[in-house]
């Protein structure tokens, strides 16, 4: 037998048995962190430990049965049942038959582009109470001998008895990378309605029209606050506790911004001020 003393371990060994042993001892905490916070998930089970790495939640059977057609439909042609048909003035059940042969209509594929504009800003909610007023009579005017709606409408060929459907692309004007490519692959039938703030936007409206399609003006109105703060929809914004002179002011202003190319008008936002009836009737 040697006499030789044993050699001792090396310090950088001890250090990384050290450093394992701290890894190891961080991981069994996580662990316990997340198995405790998952097992109190859910009512169902009490808080219980049995199978509680498996969150369950309650079905929603119209929802399930809503992903289940959806699901079908992008599969394969199917029969779609609607609850009811409109017939002259009857109303009756009925069964709409998709052709096997339907094909949706291809667009080209749109790759998002960064926004030219900054995204919508948010301020502390500090809506004040919708004021309580008298709601008057709307005062009726003439009607002008050129209806602007009529003189900037788009013509469209359709067959008769066909269904049609009416679509509107809302927000033009503000991402104006996407905007312009809306007005290059969209077809003409579909109508754009533009921020009348956006200089770009105004002249890609008057591009848009001139290539067939109908134009509304998407007027910015005063939002609900999510939660602690509340959307800003952008300058000249309609606001609740406005008086109607203002209102007619803002809205005279943005109108005449796109009177040349604009059939109608529909609300940005506006969650808050299309409650208030006072406002409602101002803008009418």
């Amino acid at each position: 037998m040697s006499s030789q003393p044993r050699r001792p371990v090396p310090g950088r060994i001890w250090g990384v048995f050290a450093a394992m042993v701290v890894v190891a001892l961080l991981c069994l905490m996580l662990a316990i962190v997340l198995g405790t916070r998952l097992r109190n998930l859910g009512p169902e089970r009490g808080g219980g430990r049995e199978g509680y790495m498996q969150v369950t939640k309650p079905v929603d059977q119209a929802a399930a049965s809503g992903a289940a057609q959806l699901a079908a439909m992008m599969d394969q042609p199917v029969e779609v049942v609607s609850e009811t048909a409109v017939s002259g003035t009857e109303v009756s059940g009925s069964v709409v038959a998709v052709p096997s042969d339907t094909v949706p209509m291809e667009l080209p594929v749109m790759t998002l582009q960064p926004s030219e504009v900054p995204p919508v800003a948010v301020s502390p909610s500090v809506q004040p109470p919708m004021p309580q007023e008298e709601v008057q009579p709307l005062a009726l005017s003439p009607l002008p001998s050129e209806l602007k709606w009529k003189t900037h409408a788009a013509p469209v060929a359709v067959t008769p008895g066909a269904p049609m459907l009416a679509i509107v692309i809302d927000d033009m004007g503000g991402q104006m990378d996407m905007s312009r490519r809306a007005v290059d692959v969209l077809p003409q039938g579909v109508t754009l309605s533009f921020f009348p703030w956006s200089r770009e936007g105004i002249e890609l409206a008057r591009k848009a029209k001139g290539e067939g399609h109908e134009i509304m003006i998407h007027m910015p109105m005063e939002a609900q606050a999510h939660g602690a703060v509340v959307p800003d929809p952008g300058p000249d914004t309609l606001r609740v506790g406005m008086s109607p002179a203002e209102i007619e002011r803002l809205l005279s202003r943005n109108v005449a911004a796109m009177s040349d190319v604009a059939v109608g008008l529909n609300n940005h936002m506006g969650s808050r001020f299309t409650e208030w009836e006072t406002g409602v009737r101002a803008v009418l």
